[in-house]
């Protein structure tokens, strides 16, 4: 900021008084030593009148700018202060480092591969300027508080600064302070020091505190004039603040609403100013607690206000203080060792000691005023900022007790600032070192711990009755966060000291006190009686693990890189573990004995903890001891003595075994706590230190104690002794389905010990191979997406997964049609799958297994699933090997083979060999590493051909025999219990892999063969049982098969049988479409002569076909001639979308009295459009389904919570859902017969009234007072000849027989004539915004047009949809929208029945009279043309849209010619002369906006000796057109366009002075009237019936279109045979009279055209393709109702318009009325209220932070879905949580687009509230 453009600085031009002449005097002297009494004397006289709301601001603003003036004056001893100022500026060193504060909301980038942790973080001007913008980096948003990291080379491990502040000197020696004038060195100690002081004292004083007597002026301290004060908290809500301040102070809402946002942005607000006793007593009505469970109330304070006014003054200060350290280096050293020597008041303690330890006691606005000067002051220079690091975590203690009882959030806290230091390496090595950092923090968090510890000294929060402690437990949690940052830059380069390892153990021994206290939480017991009465709480140690996660591993880290410091935190743990009584058993399996511990895990007075942080420490440690070290070593004697080795393995295993009994349904009894334990016990974010930990503890122990010990340990934890004993008379008291699962779990365990080894320090492994193991396990269930596998993988302290770094290496990445990319497991990685993986839960081993069965299945191969090659054990846990083959685990592999062979078992599983197999695999695999490291024995196949078992145990099973454990592997080959066939593929790879292995041994070669002949045989044999079976199977099969065709068959026939009339319908349709196929589609001249022709005397026929309905409620069956009425749901709703010009939308809720519903300007701000979903329904059916709707809504509105749901419709309106689709609607449309359909069994009639003459009768009827205008069936001739003329009179006659020959008096039945009536209302209840209850709607002059306007909307819709898809015209719309189409026309050929005939007419004549009499005014004295042509509103030729126009006019002409109901001639020459008119008058249109290309481009004007205009005889018009191209006869004096181009621009004054030659004119012609035509063809297509030319059915060029589409409705094919004689005379008197083109000449050379032909689509608006552009410009928009540079919290993109909303804020909510159903007021928000005034009730904005789309639709309705924004792997990013880079996806906009432009927001939002259940309440008013 440039000091000398601030207003603070001006200054004044003379004193105003002799005061004020006397501080400059002072502050000028040269003896300064009472500079702080000047200055107080000063504003004790002038603060409270520059901040006295009674004076006016401008007076105000001059003296707060005069006390400035004065300190700058002192400062710089100059009467131009900003000079001085200036200089400094530019006499600084370049800056080192960025520093840019951040805003709430800027986008900060971290680089990946550089930063040293993600808090490192630059600003978007030096990340576009450094070399990170090549590298992976994350992009973000600023909470606000945070600089920029750029130039601070402990903050990045290469590439530390930008381009920019690269240039600057690496070192400086030149103290900053020398660069200072003369004398300001002292001047700016002395005033910093008095600023800093009274800021202090006046800021930090108690509420009921008086000022100092130096600051008090005895005339204004007199006063009685106080001020009721509001603070802030962070309790009580929006609402109840406002209700408050309503009731208590009396002000209006919109006040209220502005005081709770003022308290909320600025942390207090004065409420009332007034005498004491009335602040007094409105002070303790806001301190009244709202309801007796109230925790807090308001608080409220009285002041004075000269207290206040100093408050203010301070706060000022403080800004211009750090304004002006900023400009100098020098001035910036000063104030930090200004603010960090010792206060002259108290000693050893500095200013900025008090400020931090004060910082509850200020006000939100203040906080962050003095965390941002200490980063604008402290932080830029690395000396002060290590000085301030010491002195907070001197009083970290302290400022964490005040922190964790105020109720404010932390980011206005002083702790928030320790990110800012505790992650500077150098800074946190020193306090760690020099000052116990790491204590310090751990023990402010057992302070805070001590009263939740129970009688054991374990936390327990079971009951949290006191919600006030427990809020204060978690505030105190964010001491975590302090630790993991000065844990996690410090060990990016450790250099181990004495000090630093002195102090490092000691704080690692606070940590074990902590973990100590978490040790053994929440422990349950099995309940077995009765189930739980209350689930237990187990959040808040999950909450603890997670928090503590990193830092455990951050403890691990350090350890490993110091053995001497390893090996002393190792025993510190082994101290602290904890000491069990444990009573033990001594157990025998397979004659091996082991003491185990008595303790039955699901006893019902066994409780197990989940929580085991020391032992899982201990694991973690266990892995990086020194080689020679282990637990058994000597230094560990002394804990050895207290602590057994199997107490180690008993809490872990009792985990496994109660995850085990979990599965077996034992513990259903214990409710959802227990179970949610266990599923976040192997959450992938707890599970590394958790259950992984708990896994490697186990496999440690297992590396050093005796292996049959540790097997009989593990039986017996699972109660499964009885079954592995010699006998099994004793079995277990478990039931056999839980037996079998606790024994594939115990199975399941053994394997993981034994072959789980993809973990560093366990297995010969790099951390390459471990990613990748657990990529290829996730990708193995599924296809995922990268986010989803990022999800899914752990992660390390810096949040990194290295998942980008590896998984090309084992996936294949592909994107579909929509940019989304996902991966797909390689197929040469699925043979490293391990089925028995141990991060799989049970739903995804069954899903990656049935995968990877899927696809060896289709690759050919058999269904064995084994487990894969492992890698070797490293030396420490070499020994795990030995549970191969040690007795008991041998024992254990016979006893469950012999169960599947023997003929008698309890316990029998095929689960059970699978698990059996597996380890057998494992042992195989075990071998071979040992037969490779030169071990020939080959330890465990020896063992397997010759261990047969107990002998007592084997004969009860296998009788005499006596097989080994290879023998009962060929012996379950044959066995009636193996059916699986997987399983049986996998029991033959064993026994292959079996002989393979065996093979490589020498001594027993013989008898492998033997074996391997032995099992040939086998397999011979059992392949004959398995043929046998198969061929069993199948003939089972195919009879099943054949029973259930035959079943199929007679069903299909009975429902034939009983819908024979359908089928019969069927063949009607199919023979009529076969009798209109044309008969040669190769000859091409017979089809050119059958091309269809819609309108005029050559009409072709309608296409026959039989319309049937079948009602989606009754399912009966209906055709349009029966006397059912039949409805389709339909939606209406108002719109925006064909908007021209979006300034001119409409600005109010209801429709514009100045906007004409008949005379519709070409800007179409605003309309109507109708969809239907294409269903139909009886009237009758559908009237009882919507009374039932209403009745279960309104039920439904009775119930107290209903006002908190989101309801998908309002039924209030009319919404409901269609019964079959639940597409969105509120209303019904009837299905009515085709008008171009109804005569077709006679022959049209002829009429010869030509075009010429057709005019002249038109111009005579638009005569309002002419009698002709009032044609009546029995009119009298005579009066008739009186007032035409005789060929004028001869045609009106032969006309009027003509229409009246064709009419059809068809009267509508009563239901159906409702039916229509209905729909009506709705579509004037929607297009005017009014209540659908208006009893008198037939006798309202608007309906007709309204009706009228709707249908061409929507026909103007679909057009655009079509055209913005780059789709042909006809074929490529939906069935709805085709439906939807044709009813609406159908509609408007019927609707004239139920309205009054004489409004019609009316309506016609205005129409006509516009454009036929325009000199003539329309008379304004009817009511009924008053209410549709308003007076201010114009009817020119350049702003009236021509298709709306085309419509009015069609349906509206007969009227004139019958007094009673009339019908629309379906495409007669009436409605062919119609066209005719109304597309020359469209092309005028085009011709008055015309631009050359030259003078589009450049302006320029044609050359003086250059004629502007050029005959039509140097190029004649284009051959591609036929000459013959209409019936009609077309005059042979037509001019050229040219001429009718020059004759228009003459009449309204802008001559034609651009070349304008025929071709171009033509071509322009053509291109910009196309979508007129093709609207017009979608008309008259649905009206006649007629089909459309095939040709439109495929995409042309738009001369073809254009050509086709004009020989399809009959109008000439050359633009210029439009051109008429009558018609040019037409056009020209029409030019001639319109005052509004003559007004809207622009520099008298063309008039200003409210639109620009061609039309183009309306689009949303341009995005960025870089979102972070967003991210910065929504960062620097501030709420437009705030004072000051607040931020928006949520700014909103409006992608209608582009306008940026401060959007759910309170702030800018806008008060409407009777927007709610009582018809009060009723604030709304920010975009709900934009929606009324951009989109009519529908909305699309972007919420830039929140990187989400919203949808809204009305107040009360919306939704969320993903931005249009994307990663590299095609993925959104909703709260930017992955911190991606995000690109535009044109496709995902594109589509959002096509759901804007087809009006689907409605529908989208509709469909979406209903999918959510109620489960995401969202206030949608509010937004």
């Amino acid at each position: 900021m440039d000091m000398g453009n601030n207003s603070m600085s001006i200054k004044p031009s003379v004193p105003n008084d002799g005061i004020i002449s006397h501080v400059y005097g002072a502050l000028l002297s040269k003896d300064f030593s009472n500079l702080e009494q000047v200055l107080h004397h000063n504003w004790a006289v002038l603060v409270p009148q520059a901040f006295n709301k009674e004076i006016v601001a401008e007076e105000r603003q001059a003296l707060q700018s005069q006390l400035i003036y004065n300190i700058e004056l002192f400062l710089s001893q100059s009467l131009t202060p900003k000079e001085v100022f200036a200089k400094l500026k530019a006499g600084n060193a370049p800056d080192l480092f960025c520093g840019r504060a951040f805003r709430n909301g800027e986008p900060t980038y971290s680089c990946r591969d550089c930063a040293y942790d993600p808090t490192c973080v630059l600003c978007m001007q030096c990340f576009e300027k450094s070399a990170h913008k090549s590298h992976k980096y994350r992009i973000n948003t600023s909470s606000g508080g945070g600089y920029c990291d750029c130039g601070d080379v402990d903050a990045w491990k290469a590439f530390p600064a930008c381009s920019e502040h690269g240039k600057a000197a690496a070192t400086d020696n030149q103290n900053p302070e020398s660069r200072l004038p003369e004398g300001m060195v002292q001047r700016a100690e002395v005033l910093f020091q008095c600023i800093l002081r009274y800021s202090y004292q006046v800021l930090s004083s108690a509420l009921d505190a008086d000022l100092p007597d130096s600051l008090v002026e005895k005339n204004v301290l007199a006063t009685d004039s106080y001020c009721t004060m509001l603070l802030n908290d962070e309790i009580h809500t929006y609402e109840q603040v406002i209700s408050r301040l309503i009731k208590a102070v009396g002000v209006t809402n919109k006040e209220a609403v502005d005081f709770a946002t003022t308290v909320d942005r600025e942390g207090r607000a004065p409420v009332f100013t007034g005498p004491k006793a009335t602040c007094q007593k409105l002070s303790q009505e806001i301190q009244k607690k709202f309801n007796l469970n109230d925790s807090k109330i308001l608080e409220a304070a009285v002041m004075h206000h000269s207290f206040v006014s100093h408050q203010d003054f301070a706060q000022l200060l403080l800004k211009w203080l750090e304004e002006i350290i900023d400009y100098s280096d020098g001035l910036r050293k000063i104030f930090c060792r200004v603010a960090m020597v010792p206060d002259e008041d108290v000693s050893d303690i500095s200013l900025l000691e008090k400020i931090l330890l004060a910082d509850t006691s200020f006000w939100k606005a203040v906080r962050l005023q003095f965390h941002q000067l200490f980063m604008t002051g402290v932080f830029k220079d690395v000396e002060s900022k290590t000085q301030f690091a010491i002195l907070l975590t001197k009083h970290y203690i302290d400022l964490y007790r005040d922190f964790v009882r105020d109720d404010h959030y932390r980011t206005v806290s002083a702790t928030a600032v320790t990110v800012q230091v505790y992650t500077v390496t150098p800074i946190a090595k020193v306090l760690i070192e020099k000052h116990r950092l790491i204590e310090v923090i751990l023990k402010t968090l057992l302070k805070e711990s001590e009263r939740w510890k129970n009688d054991k000294g374990i936390l327990d929060f079971q009951s949290r009755r006191d919600s006030e402690a427990y809020a204060i437990f978690k505030r105190a949690q964010f001491v975590i966060h302090d630790l993991k940052y000065a844990l996690g830059c410090t060990l990016n380069n450790p250099q181990w000291t004495p000090d630093l390892q002195s102090s490092f153990l000691n704080g690692f021994t606070t940590f074990l006190e902590l973990l100590t206290q978490i040790q053994g939480m929440d422990a349950a017991k099995r309940f077995t009686t009765h189930h739980i009465e209350y689930e237990m709480e187990w959040e808040t140690a999950f909450t603890l693990q997670l928090k503590l996660t990193d830092i455990i591993t951050l403890f691990i880290q350090h350890c490993r890189t110091s053995p001497e410091v390893l090996v002393s935190a190792y025993t510190a743990i082994l101290r602290y573990m904890p000491k069990y009584t444990i009573y033990t058993n001594e157990i025998t399996i397979a004659g091996h004995s082991a003491n185990c511990c008595v303790f039955d895990v699901g006893g019902p007075e066994k409780c197990v903890s989940i929580h085991l942080p020391l032992h899982r420490l201990l694991a973690g440690l266990n892995h990086h001891l020194p080689p020679d070290v282990n637990y058994t070593s000597p230094q560990f004697a002394p804990m050895n003595c207290q602590l057994q080795l199997f107490n180690l393995l008993e809490e872990p295993l009792r985990i496994q075994v109660m995850l085990a009994q979990i599965y077996s349904e034992m513990w259903k009894r214990n409710g959802y706590s227990i179970q949610s334990q266990m599923y976040y016990y192997m959450y992938v974010k707890c599970r590394p230190e958790m259950y992984d930990r708990d896994i490697q503890l186990i496999q440690s122990v297992a590396a050093v104690m005796e292996p049959d010990s540790f097997l009989i340990h593990v039986i017996h934890k699972y109660t499964l002794t009885s079954i592995f004993q010699n006998s099994d008379s004793q079995f277990t008291t478990l039931s056999v389905k839980q037996t079998t699962e606790i024994v594939r779990e115990m199975l399941q365990l053994l394997i993981i010990i034994l072959g789980e080894r993809y973990v560093e320090g366990v297995g010969k492994v790099t951390p390459q191979q471990i990613v990748q193991r657990e990529i290829i396990h996730l990708l193995a269930i599924s296809r995922s997406s990268h986010s989803d596998l990022d999800k899914n993988m752990p992660e390390d302290v810096n949040s990194e997964t290295q998942l980008e770094n590896y998984v090309r290496e084992v996936a294949d990445f592909t994107r579909d049609s929509t940019g989304k990319g996902m991966y797909t497991l390689m197929d040469e990685c699925r043979a490293l799958f391990n089925p028995c993986f141990y991060h799989y839960s049970k739903a995804d081993q069954s899903k990656a297994e049935d995968s990877q069965k899927m696809f060896r299945k289709n690759s050919g191969l058999d269904g064995a699933l084994p487990i894969p090659f492992t890698p070797q054990w490293t030396e420490r846990y070499s020994s795990v090997s030995r549970l191969f083959t040690c007795d008991v685990m041998l024992h254990v592999i016979h006893t469950l083979l012999s169960n599947m062979v023997a003929k008698r078992s309890r316990i029998r599983s095929e689960s059970h060999l699978e698990k059996v197999l597996h380890l057998i695999t494992l042992a195989l695999h075990e071998d071979k590493h040992e037969f490779a490291a030169g071990n020939k024995s080959l330890p465990f196949t020896n063992a397997a051909q010759r261990y047969k078992g107990s002998s007592l145990y084997s004969s009860e099973r296998l009788g005499s025999r006596e097989l080994s454990i290879l023998d009962l592997l060929n012996e379950c080959q044959n066995s009636e219990h193996v059916t699986h066939a997987p399983l049986k593929d996998l029991l033959g790879y064993v026994l292959k892999y079996f002989s393979e292995v065996a093979s490589m041994g020498h001594e027993c070669g013989g008898s492998i063969v033997t074996k391997k002949r032995s099992t040939e045989n086998l397999d011979s044999a059992a392949q004959a049982a398995i043929d046998k079976q198969k061929a069993l199977r199948a003939k089972k099969a195919a009879k099943s098969r054949s029973k259930i065709i035959e079943k199929m068959m007679k069903a299909q026939q009975k429902f034939m049988d009983g819908a024979a009339d359908l089928f019969q319908t069927c063949n009607v349709e199919s023979e009529g479409a076969k009798e209109t196929t044309p008969m040669d589609c190769s000859d091409s001249l017979a089809e050119e002569s059958k091309t269809p022709v819609a309108l005029g005397p050559n009409k072709s026929a309608a296409r026959p076909h039989l319309e049937n309905y079948v009602c989606i409620l009754c399912q009966d069956a209906s055709t349009i001639d029966d006397d059912t009425t039949v409805v389709y749901s339909a939606f209406v709703q108002r719109s925006t979308v064909l908007s021209r010009n979006s300034s001119h939308r409409n600005t109010q809720e209801d429709t514009p009295t100045d906007v004409s519903v008949l005379l519709v300007p070409s800007e179409l701000s605003h309309g109507v459009f109708t969809t239907t979903c294409g269903h139909a329904m009886h009237a009758s059916c559908f009237k009882i389904y919507h009374d039932s709707v209403v009745a279960r809504e309104r039920r439904r509105a009775q119930r107290a919570l209903f006002q908190y749901l989101n309801p998908a419709f309002d039924f209030d309106k009319g919404e409901f859902f269609c019964p079959l689709c639940e597409s969105i609607a509120n209303c019904v449309l009837p299905v009515l017969p085709c008008a171009g359909r109804k005569d077709s069994s006679q022959s049209p009639p002829v009429c010869a009234v030509n075009l010429s003459n057709w005019l002249k009768i038109l111009t005579q009827l638009a005569q309002p007072d002419s009698a002709m205008s009032s044609l009546e069936d029995n009119c009298p001739i005579p009066d008739l000849a009186k007032v035409a003329a005789d060929t004028v009179y001869t045609n009106l006659m032969e006309l009027y027989d003509f229409l009246s020959s064709s009419a059809n008096q068809t009267e509508l039945s009563e239901e159906m004539a409702a039916t229509v009536v209905k729909f009506l209302s709705t579509i004037f209840a929607v297009g005017k915004n009014k209540k659908n209850d208006n009893p008198d709607l037939l006798e309202d002059p608007e309906i007709a047009p309204l009706i009228w306007n709707t249908t061409a909307y929507t026909i103007q819709v679909m057009e655009q949809v079509i055209r913005s898809d780059n789709k042909p015209l006809f074929g490529h719309l939906s069935l709805r929208q085709e439906m939807c189409m044709s009813l609406l026309v159908r509609f408007l050929s019927v609707c004239h029945k139920v309205i009054p005939q004489n409004y019609v007419k009316s309506h016609c004549q205005v129409l006509l009279h516009g454009l036929l009499s325009p000199g003539q005014p329309v008379s304004q004295t009817s009511t009924v043309n008053a209410a549709v042509l308003p007076a201010q509103r114009s009817n020119s030729i350049i702003d009236i849209d021509a298709f709306h126009y085309l419509v009015s006019l069609c349906f509206s002409l007969p009227s004139l010619f019958s007094s009673s109901m009339y019908t629309v001639s379906a495409g007669s020459m009436n409605e062919q002369y119609i066209l005719h008119l109304v597309l020359s008058v469209h092309m005028a249109q085009i011709m008055l906006g015309y631009q050359t290309p030259a003078a589009s481009s450049s302006h320029a004007t044609s050359a003086p000796d250059q004629s502007p205009v050029t005959p039509v005889t140097q190029e004649p018009p284009s051959s591609s057109f036929n000459t013959a191209v209409s019936s009609m006869d077309v005059a042979e004096d037509s001019v050229s366009l040219v001429e009718v181009f020059s004759k228009l621009h003459s009449v309204i004054g802008a001559p034609c002075e651009d070349a304008v030659t025929e071709s171009a004119l033509e071509n322009h012609l053509i291109t910009a009237s196309l979508p007129f035509l093709r609207c017009a063809a979608f008309l008259f297509s649905n009206l006649t019936d007629v089909a459309a030319p095939p040709a439109l059915h495929a995409l042309c060029s738009p001369r073809k279109e254009y050509e086709v589409i004009t020989k399809y409705l009959d109008v000439p094919n050359q633009p210029a045979a439009l051109f008429t004689s009558e018609i040019l005379t037409i056009l020209v008197n029409k030019c001639t009279n319109d005052k509004s083109i003559a007004s809207s000449i622009s520099k008298n050379i063309r008039p200003v055209m409210p639109v620009e032909y061609p039309l183009k689509i309306n689009s949303l608006i341009k995005l960025p393709d870089d979102y972070s552009e967003l991210i910065n410009t929504a960062s620097r928009f501030t709420c437009p109702n705030s004072t000051g540079s607040d931020e928006s919290r949520t700014p909103t993109l409006c992608l209608v318009c582009g306008e940026m909303l401060c959007s759910q804020s309170y702030c800018c909510q806008v008060e409407v009325n009777g927007s709610n159903s009582r018809g009060r007021q009723e604030a709304i928000g920010a975009a709900s209220s934009h929606t009324k005034v951009c989109g009519a009730g529908t909305g699309i904005y972007l919420r830039v932070r929140q990187c989400q789309v919203v949808l809204l639709a009305g107040k009360s309705k919306g939704c969320f879905i993903p931005a249009p924004y994307v990663d590299d792997y095609g993925e959104t990013d909703i709260t930017l949580r992955r911190g991606n880079p995000l690109k535009l996806c044109h496709t995902a906009y594109r589509d959002l687009h096509r759901l804007w432009l087809s009006h689907g927001v409605q529908e989208k939002v509709a469909r979406s509230t209903a999918s959510s259940s109620g489960q995401f309440l969202a206030d949608w008013r509010h937004l």
